[in-house]
């Protein structure tokens, strides 16, 4: 069914160049390809920016500690081991870091006690929160200082744009399309704990926090919900124009 619909279709949509060698492989022709990436509501969220919670009180968590975030399921697929090492790694080098991840799935048990091997206290150096109501899970982005994301694909994550939105650096994985190199935060690859580490650490100790963050707003804006709109209706208004013909 999914060779079908490829086949017959007039037009596909891709979130970005990555998935092009994926549809093309399937003898597709490039030019039935347009870019049509996943949205945030930008504009919503800078208006949550002027009444939202400060979380870090709730969680104990004083003004001068680093907070990392994590938004994400616990799953095999997101990485959340090589996070929680990069962290642990991180610890000796900045004590007063924070991890806080945001999220349920599979992996719960096996988190907790990675997190108790790695010598980390629990609501002390690691925070867990799930089933977080979006209306909340801005309270918590707002709240923190770099955004990581270890994710073993290099599909388009929402939660990166949403951190972004909120103007905070981010350490991912992949995603090279939302993330520049120095510029907003650092690409670190798959299953590199290591590199998580040290980017966080360069973040942090080169005072690129604020910085990067404003990068991060920059970047995220180009795909505010109206502007991939606006590119949607563009590639229907040229499907249109060529049936009429």
């Amino acid at each position: 069914p999914w060779q079908y619909v490829l086949e017959n279709s007039d037009s596909i949509a891709a979130d970005g160049n990555f998935q092009v060698p994926r549809i093309t492989q399937l003898g597709i022709p490039r030019e039935k390809i347009f870019f049509l990436p996943n949205g945030v509501n930008f504009k919503q969220i800078q208006e949550i920016k002027k009444n939202y919670k400060d979380k870090r009180k709730d969680l104990g968590i004083k003004k001068d500690d680093l907070l990392i975030l994590s938004v994400s399921q616990i799953a095999p697929d997101k990485g959340v081991e090589d996070i929680i090492n990069g962290f642990a790694m991180l610890k000796k080098d900045i004590p007063n870091a924070k991890l806080l991840m945001v999220g349920k799935g599979i992996l719960e048990p096996q988190m907790f006690d990675l997190v108790k091997r790695k010598g980390l206290v629990n609501e002390k150096d690691f925070f867990h929160r799930k089933n977080v109501p979006e209306e909340i899970l801005y309270d918590y982005y707002f709240s923190s200082d770099i955004f990581v994301a270890a994710t073993l694909s290099e599909d388009f994550m929402i939660t990166i744009q949403e951190a972004m939105a909120c103007g905070l650096p981010i350490v991912s994985s992949a995603q090279p399309y939302l993330v520049k190199d120095g510029i907003n935060g650092y690409v670190v690859g798959f299953k590199n704990p290591n590199g998580i580490k040290d980017a966080v650490l360069k973040i942090y100790k080169n005072k690129k926090i604020k910085k990067m963050g404003e990068e991060s707003i920059k970047i995220v804006k180009k795909y505010d919900y109206e502007k991939i709109a606006e590119s949607a209706i563009k590639e229907y208004k040229r499907l249109m124009s060529l049936k009429i013909r």
